[in-house]
């Protein structure tokens, strides 16, 4: 813990005393979630409330001088107080960075650590990145180098380690060369992404291999405007030395009215191969290389923003096979120049994915409190 202060004194003192021109540029927010969860037990009529608190303070740095090479960092500390606490307590044992200091719960959460150096033939990026590999806004069958956290209110990605290779192929084309990094060389992910486009619309063929699965993905990502914002994602997978296979598919569509002042999203995910959930628990869980597990998903958003200080919005997460969904409102207000305030409100009617041994609260009723600097 005292190398991480350490570091983040260090990169506070090169950011205010360095050039204009050279140096790191510093970035953060503190924010502080204040929930209230909703508990109802319909055997016993039984209403419980309890209260989760998670005070988080994220950092960020980037060079000022990027001619030739980038550099970027991003790390959050959380501080977990009320059931969040109790909750990561119970499953520490999954969570490598969490830490237990005089029974506070820290965890610590490195999403950018990277470099990336420009050539005249390609980009290189080596460390720790967020890759959105595919084009989905939730939904994604290829982006198997980031997941989104469905929990988190503004759906956050993580970081992994990559090596990737960018080379520029005219104006509007490219081929990505990416893979995940692992000590172990049977544990990694390498992926081939071929940009073009044709008719105002971006086309990449895509190609991913899980050697630990012996697992080959292949397919390809779509996305342009005609009338409405498209895009989409239909990949065939082979398992087993091509002997099986199952697809996968995305379709999305977005607008927007009153010169963006009213943003509508709507997305459409199919797994042809559910996960069952009947051996899944806390220690296995994270086993689990994508975010949703059964057949069919649906996602619907509305955004409203009227000016400049303010939004209002609801989205839902729906499995309609299972009738179970998420249903989430919010609205947030600028009080001032760097400093937001947000409150929200999510309905859970059911497990989304099916994970009976997670705790099921119906509400959750929530206000963020944010300072960006």
């Amino acid at each position: 813990m005292g190398k991480i202060i350490f570091v983040l004194l260090l990169l506070i003192r090169t950011s205010f005393f360095a050039e204009e021109t050279s140096g790191l540029l510093l970035s953060g927010s503190l924010y502080q979630d204040m929930m209230v969860h909703h508990y109802y037990n319909d055997n016993t009529n039984e209403h419980r409330f309890k209260y989760a608190g998670n005070s988080t303070l994220e950092l960020g740095f980037i060079n000022r001088d990027r001619d030739f090479a980038k550099i970027e960092g991003d790390i959050q500390i959380s501080l977990l107080t009320g059931e969040y606490r109790d909750l990561f307590m119970l499953k520490m044992g999954v969570f490598s960075n969490l830490i237990i200091l005089n029974n506070t719960a820290l965890l610590l959460n490195l999403r950018k650590l990277y470099l990336q150096l420009y050539t005249p033939i390609a980009d290189i990026t080596i460390g720790r990145q967020i890759v959105k590999f595919g084009e989905g806004y939730l939904f994604s069958p290829i982006d198997v180098f980031s997941s989104v956290n469905i929990s988190d209110i503004r759906f956050s990605r993580s970081g992994s380690d990559i090596l990737w290779l960018k080379f520029p192929l005219g104006d509007t084309g490219g081929l990505d060369l990416i893979s995940s990094v692992s000590s172990d060389l049977t544990n990694f992910t390498p992926a081939v992404k071929l940009l073009g486009s044709v008719l105002d619309t971006d086309i990449g063929i895509i190609s991913i291999y899980k050697p630990v699965k012996n697992e080959l993905t292949t397919g390809v990502t779509l996305k342009g405007n005609l009338l409405l914002g498209f895009h989409a994602e239909f990949v065939e997978h082979f398992t087993k030395n091509y002997a099986s296979r199952f697809f996968e598919g995305m379709v999305g569509l977005d607008y927007s009215f009153f010169d963006g002042s009213l943003v509508l999203l709507a997305e459409y995910y199919y797994n042809e191969k559910i996960i069952k959930t009947n051996n899944l628990n806390y220690l296995n869980l994270s086993s689990i290389d994508r975010p949703f597990y059964n057949r069919h998903y649906l996602f619907f958003q509305a955004q409203w923003i009227p000016d400049e200080i303010s939004t209002a919005g609801v989205n839902m997460i729906l499995n309609p096979l299972d009738s179970s969904f998420i249903l989430t409102g919010l609205y947030q207000y600028s009080l001032f120049q760097s400093a937001d305030l947000m409150i929200y409100c999510r309905y859970f009617q059911n497990q989304i994915n099916g994970l009976d041994f997670l705790k099921a609260y119906i509400l959750e009723y929530a206000a963020r409190m944010e300072v960006k600097f």
